[in-house]
């Protein structure tokens, strides 16, 4: 991986299991209780002055959570209290987890700044990201009763900003709408943007049906784009987006495809504009 997909990826692994775990913990309210005062006023400066700098752009799917600093997350894991208790299970050895973690964030430091890095640093952010998206994954693949076995839809946001995220603990297999506010005109284009995990890193494949369409990316992409026609004006009009392994096996068997996820979109369609 580039060394900022690297970091993004082990940034994002650290932020689904922290939410997790404290979740369970803690329930709903968890960030009040957790996150020391100062630093939650941080990330909330930081989410006001983005939606300030991308006015127009709706940012659903994130929480405050989604603005924590990589020092702020490694902090929260290593917490008195927290280590032992939450996440030595799903890291293990404390020695060996603190210094990947330690190492990831001397990394951090020099992609922050625009500075190249040498070749083994590049081995070591991506092994470390790889090392760190694993042991998460199996993690929450443990609170998912079917997760040792199915893939898993962890993300899918559409260019306006719209977005689904699942939540560790709720039921993959329930069937999950976004109801957007966006309301699209015939011939406008959505782009979405799909990440999933496999507890087997079996590949994954991405299916977007709307009306008489149906959209597939190249293999082994994962972004879909639907370009809105005529007869998919309506007051409310579902995108269909369906995620599967490459396996035999699928938690749903719909029309004789394999089926492990399914996210439905619902946008407002209006006629051309004149």
């Amino acid at each position: 991986m580039d060394p900022a997909d690297s970091l993004t990826t082990a940034e994002q692994a650290l932020r689904d299991v922290v939410a997790a775990v404290m979740f369970q913990e803690h329930g709903e309210g968890w960030l009040e209780t957790v996150v020391p005062a100062d630093v939650l006023e941080r990330w909330r400066s930081v989410r006001a002055e983005e939606a300030r700098q991308r006015a127009g752009h709706v940012l659903t799917g994130v929480s405050d959570l989604s603005y924590a600093f990589l020092g702020d997350l490694i902090e929260l894991i290593k917490k008195k209290g927290h280590w032992a208790k939450h996440f030595e299970p799903i890291f293990g050895d404390k020695a060996s987890a603190f210094a990947l973690l330690d190492l990831l964030q001397r990394i951090r430091r020099p992609v922050d700044h625009a500075r190249p890095l040498l070749p083994f640093e590049e081995d070591l952010a991506s092994g470390i990201a790889g090392y760190l998206r694993n042991r998460v994954t199996i993690y929450l693949s443990s609170q998912d009763p079917a997760g040792d076995y199915y893939s898993r839809i962890e993300r899918i946001e559409d260019s306006f900003g719209n977005a689904f995220t699942y939540r560790p603990g709720s039921n993959p297999d329930t069937l999950s709408v976004v109801a957007t506010t966006t309301t699209l005109h015939v011939g406008d284009q959505v782009t979405f943007r799909c990440e999933g995990t496999d507890p087997e890193g079996r590949s994954l494949s991405w299916r977007l049906t709307t009306g008489g369409q149906q959209f597939v990316p190249e293999p082994g992409g994962s972004e879909l784009l639907w370009t809105v026609e005529e007869s998919e004006t309506g007051k409310v009009h579902p995108v269909l987006i369906y995620m599967s392994h490459n396996g035999r096996y699928h938690r749903n068997v719909e029309s004789n495809q394999g089926v492990d996820g399914l996210v439905v979109f619902q946008y407002q369609v209006l006629p051309p504009k004149h």
